[in-house]
């Protein structure tokens, strides 16, 4: 069925399957900041050497956290089909990076990407080490994308390692790319296949109208939540956000406990490793409970299955105004 709003064949809210719901919220995912909660010692905080070789310095990494209603994530060495991956975004000084290119700084290297869309993109290499065994390869050779970089993670780049309109419409070609392709049995999503719902948070980053229009162009229909209510009504600020810092966290207390300085690809090998646990983490528990940590927030979020009269919205409308229950 053709509608307004793309191809589906849903009546109402209730229509809408587990499989077909989706949530993305961006989460800060510094090795730094796990390790400065697991140790009060200096000598154990590390700082990362940019790859635009500026020495030590804090690196700010965000990752776009997607999260589906039937609490399954894609792993791409695994073949397996859900959430689409990370997408990673670190900081980067664009001109610093130049003045170093100048003076001939030999680490700073970069490959050129070309998008679904005609765009070219440049992306230092080294913010791409350490992801898989090699993620450059991936994108040179996506044929190869399994066995290159098997979590499959999106890699960007902003002045300040925060998501950005710019980078929004990245993000969902990221995100269209990876949605499930039918290969698991289950139905293919996106254009001319199943549509998929998405609620996204109103942050200012995602206000690209052209992201905007591709995803529905892809049969991706995103629905934003009302503004200062992401506190009851973010999906992954109800466990799943948090199940993948602690996963950092141990990460980063197993490999790098007294390290005072790495590069990039040290801190983005300890992201490889929590996103690795977490993932496990939660399939274990949805093959033997039946039920995971992103399936629960999609439930007690009254998105999956729908309910108006929900655990989180009811509990915040019985403490309207009750500011020491928030």
């Amino acid at each position: 069925m053709t509608n307004s709003i793309g191809i589906h064949t849903w009546k109402s809210a209730a229509d809408v399957l587990a499989r077909n719901r989706y949530n993305m919220d961006k989460k800060s995912v510094n090795p730094n900041a796990a390790l400065d909660k697991l140790t009060e010692y200096d000598a154990g905080k590390a700082h990362i050497l940019t790859a635009e070789g500026d020495g030590a310095m804090n690196h700010h990494i965000t990752a776009a956290v997607t999260t589906q209603g039937a609490g399954k994530y894609a792993v791409p060495k695994e073949k397996l089909q859900g959430a689409p991956p990370l997408f990673l975004i670190h900081s980067s000084e664009k001109e610093k990076s130049k003045e170093k290119k100048k003076t001939g700084y030999k680490w700073y290297t970069e490959v050129e990407i070309t998008d679904v869309l005609g765009r070219e993109h440049k992306i230092g290499v080294s913010y791409l080490s350490g992801l898989g065994p090699d993620v450059v390869e991936e994108i040179m050779h996506p044929d190869k994308a399994y066995e290159h970089n098997p979590y499959g993670f999106g890699v960007a780049t902003s002045p300040n390692g925060s998501m950005t309109r710019e980078l929004m419409l990245d993000w969902a070609i990221h995100f269209v790319k990876n949605l499930p392709d039918g290969s698991d049995g289950e139905p293919k999503q996106g254009k001319g296949e199943e549509a998929v719902i998405l609620t996204l948070d109103g942050h200012i980053s995602r206000w690209n109208m052209h992201a905007l229009i591709y995803m529905l162009d892809n049969n991706v229909l995103p629905f934003f939540m009302p503004s200062h209510t992401s506190m009851w009504g973010q999906v992954n600020d109800n466990g799943a956000n948090l199940s993948l810092e602690k996963h950092i966290q141990n990460a980063a207390a197993n490999e790098r406990m007294h390290r005072n300085s790495a590069p990039v690809s040290y801190h983005n090998r300890l992201i490889f490793l929590g996103v690795g646990t977490h993932i496990d983490s939660e399939h274990r528990a949805l093959v033997l409970t039946g039920t995971n940590i992103a399936k629960h927030g999609h439930y007690i979020c009254g998105l999956c299955p729908f309910n108006p009269l929900n655990i989180n919205w009811t509990g915040a409308i019985s403490t309207l105004g009750q500011r020491e229950k928030l």
